[in-house]
């Protein structure tokens, strides 16, 4: 997701103390929160993968409309991912209605 999203607007680097908003950073643009713990979105189901993203339209690096394509490259990628991923892991395999669904965001969008 990253290295699509770093292909519509830039990633969030670390601060001085190699954090992002408080919290270590644990690969390029990516810090890990106890997602459960604090009750937030992408903890409170099952799901084999969650995540959140977060793109700021009130950086000065960026536009409104960079932070849409970025929220939709971010979706796309995080479907493509899971369609990657055998289906006894991930639940989703080579399920057709998915793929489906990602390639019309995706021509939406473009």
């Amino acid at each position: 997701m990253i290295a699509a999203v770093a292909q519509v607007t830039h990633i969030a680097p670390a601060d001085r103390h190699g954090e992002i908003i408080g919290s270590p950073v644990v690969a390029p643009g990516v810090i890990t929160y106890p997602l459960k713990r604090l009750g937030l979105c992408a903890g409170v189901t099952q799901a084999p993968y969650t995540t959140t993203t977060e793109v700021y339209p009130d950086s000065p690096r960026t536009t409104p409309e960079q932070c849409i394509g970025a929220q939709v490259t971010a979706v796309c990628a995080a479907i493509d991912f899971a369609l990657a991923q055998p289906a006894a892991t991930s639940g989703f395999g080579s399920d057709a209605r998915l793929k489906s669904s990602g390639k019309a965001l995706a021509q939406r969008t473009a």
